[in-house]
Protein backbone atom coordinates (compact mmCIF):
# COMPACT_ATOMS: atom_id res chain seq x y z
CA UNK A 1 0.00 0.00 0.00
CA UNK A 2 2.52 1.93 0.99
CA UNK A 3 4.14 2.80 -2.82
CA UNK A 4 0.74 3.34 -4.09
CA UNK A 5 -0.32 6.10 -1.77
CA UNK A 6 0.68 9.24 -3.55
CA UNK A 7 -1.25 7.60 -6.36
CA UNK A 8 -4.47 6.92 -4.48
CA UNK A 9 -4.01 10.13 -2.80
CA UNK A 10 -4.03 12.12 -6.42
CA UNK A 11 -6.76 9.88 -7.56
CA UNK A 12 -9.19 10.66 -4.95
CA UNK A 13 -8.91 14.62 -6.11
CA UNK A 14 -10.31 13.80 -9.24
CA UNK A 15 -13.99 13.14 -8.13
CA UNK A 16 -13.95 16.54 -6.10
CA UNK A 17 -12.69 18.81 -8.86
CA UNK A 18 -14.82 16.89 -12.00
CA UNK A 19 -17.69 15.46 -10.60
CA UNK A 20 -19.00 17.23 -7.33
CA UNK A 21 -22.81 16.72 -7.75
CA UNK A 22 -22.42 12.62 -7.44
CA UNK A 23 -21.12 13.51 -4.25
CA UNK A 24 -23.67 16.47 -2.96
CA UNK A 25 -26.83 13.61 -4.06
CA UNK A 26 -25.38 11.06 -1.66
CA UNK A 27 -25.67 13.06 0.95
CA UNK A 28 -21.96 15.27 1.75
CA UNK A 29 -22.60 18.97 2.29
CA UNK A 30 -21.65 21.34 -1.35
CA UNK A 31 -19.61 23.39 1.08
CA UNK A 32 -17.51 20.44 2.40
CA UNK A 33 -17.23 18.89 -1.01
CA UNK A 34 -16.05 21.93 -2.45
CA UNK A 35 -13.82 23.66 0.26
CA UNK A 36 -11.86 20.42 2.27
CA UNK A 37 -12.78 16.69 1.01
CA UNK A 38 -10.10 16.71 -1.26
CA UNK A 39 -7.74 17.56 1.14
CA UNK A 40 -9.05 15.44 3.89
CA UNK A 41 -8.88 12.06 1.29
CA UNK A 42 -5.05 13.33 0.19
CA UNK A 43 -4.09 13.87 3.50
CA UNK A 44 -5.18 11.27 5.25
CA UNK A 45 -4.61 8.45 2.53
CA UNK A 46 -0.57 10.24 2.53
CA UNK A 47 -0.37 9.99 6.59
CA UNK A 48 -2.25 6.94 6.95
CA UNK A 49 -3.69 8.21 9.71
CA UNK A 50 -6.84 11.10 10.66
CA UNK A 51 -10.17 11.19 12.38
CA UNK A 52 -10.85 7.56 11.53
CA UNK A 53 -14.73 8.12 10.72
CA UNK A 54 -14.11 11.03 8.60
CA UNK A 55 -10.98 9.82 6.81
CA UNK A 56 -12.89 6.61 6.09
CA UNK A 57 -16.57 7.64 5.03
CA UNK A 58 -14.49 10.50 2.72
CA UNK A 59 -11.86 7.92 0.96
CA UNK A 60 -14.59 5.51 0.40
CA UNK A 61 -17.12 7.94 -0.98
CA UNK A 62 -14.29 9.26 -3.53
CA UNK A 63 -13.16 5.75 -4.44
CA UNK A 64 -17.01 4.62 -4.86
CA UNK A 65 -18.01 7.90 -7.52
CA UNK A 66 -14.65 6.44 -9.27
CA UNK A 67 -15.37 3.06 -9.75
CA UNK A 68 -19.17 3.60 -10.66
CA UNK A 69 -17.48 5.51 -13.63
CA UNK A 70 -16.14 2.07 -14.69
CA UNK A 71 -17.96 -0.59 -12.88
CA UNK A 72 -16.09 -4.22 -13.14
CA UNK A 73 -17.13 -5.57 -9.55
CA UNK A 74 -15.79 -4.37 -6.45
CA UNK A 75 -15.65 -7.54 -5.12
CA UNK A 76 -13.02 -9.17 -6.91
CA UNK A 77 -9.81 -7.64 -8.13
CA UNK A 78 -6.36 -8.61 -10.21
CA UNK A 79 -4.60 -5.82 -8.90
CA UNK A 80 -2.70 -7.47 -6.62
CA UNK A 81 -1.42 -10.63 -8.44
CA UNK A 82 -0.46 -8.50 -11.31
CA UNK A 83 2.93 -8.14 -9.33
CA UNK A 84 5.07 -4.84 -9.08
CA UNK A 85 4.01 -1.93 -11.35
CA UNK A 86 6.72 0.15 -13.34
CA UNK A 87 6.44 4.29 -12.99
CA UNK A 88 3.77 4.63 -9.86
CA UNK A 89 3.95 7.83 -9.46
CA UNK A 90 2.96 8.34 -13.27
CA UNK A 91 0.38 5.71 -13.42
CA UNK A 92 -3.30 5.81 -13.59
CA UNK A 93 -5.15 3.51 -11.25
CA UNK A 94 -7.62 1.63 -13.01
CA UNK A 95 -10.71 0.98 -11.49
CA UNK A 96 -10.66 -2.44 -9.58
CA UNK A 97 -7.12 -0.66 -8.37
CA UNK A 98 -9.16 2.04 -6.73
CA UNK A 99 -11.21 -0.76 -4.61
CA UNK A 100 -8.47 -2.73 -3.59
CA UNK A 101 -6.49 0.22 -2.95
CA UNK A 102 -9.47 1.84 -0.68
CA UNK A 103 -9.82 -1.26 1.09
CA UNK A 104 -6.44 -1.71 2.06
CA UNK A 105 -6.53 2.16 3.14
CA UNK A 106 -9.53 1.52 5.51
CA UNK A 107 -7.89 -2.02 6.91
CA UNK A 108 -4.69 -0.02 7.33
CA UNK A 109 -6.38 2.75 9.17
CA UNK A 110 -8.49 0.83 11.15
CA UNK A 111 -5.57 -0.95 13.00
CA UNK A 112 -4.17 2.51 14.13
Amino acid sequence: MDIYRKVLAATLRHPVSERPNELEVNGWAAEFVQVSMAELAAHSVLASTGNYGDSVRAVTAMGLVLWESDPGGSDETRFWGEGRHNDIEEMSLLADMIVALTKCFVLSISTI
